[in-house]
């Protein structure tokens, strides 16, 4: 998604994406980095529609490689609006998160290679 985001602890930055406005949702997605530790960690807050919830992204090594672990937090399991986000975040997490991680990655390998978008 288009955002402004800096890593920087403190930093504001917003996501947009397409409004679902029977959900309340606009299409901002509102966030402020909580953490950083390069390499290893970054914790983000992430507010929007009826979520204000923590995303964290984890780096660990793990025998010959490195292992992600993504998690995100703070949703009312309770509230039928925040579970059908959680359904939709999660499709993107299973599917656009590995393909755009491996291509950022892919392009990490080439020589004079550099990650965008």
């Amino acid at each position: 998604m288009p955002n402004t985001f800096e890593p920087r602890v403190g930093h504001r930055f917003t996501f947009r994406t397409d409004p679902v406005p029977a959900t309340g949702f606009d299409g901002v997605v509102h966030c402020r980095v909580l953490a950083l530790e390069p390499p290893r960690l970054l914790r983000i807050s992430w507010a929007g529609g009826t979520l204000d919830t923590t995303v964290t992204w984890e780096l660990a090594p793990e025998r010959r490689g490195t292992r992600l672990l993504l998690t995100h937090e703070g949703s009312d399991d309770t509230d039928p609006v925040q579970q059908m986000t959680r359904r939709i975040l999660g499709g993107g997490r299973r599917g656009q998160v590995p393909r755009r991680l491996a291509a950022a990655l892919a392009a990490l390998d080439r020589p004079g290679g550099t990650m965008t978008g």
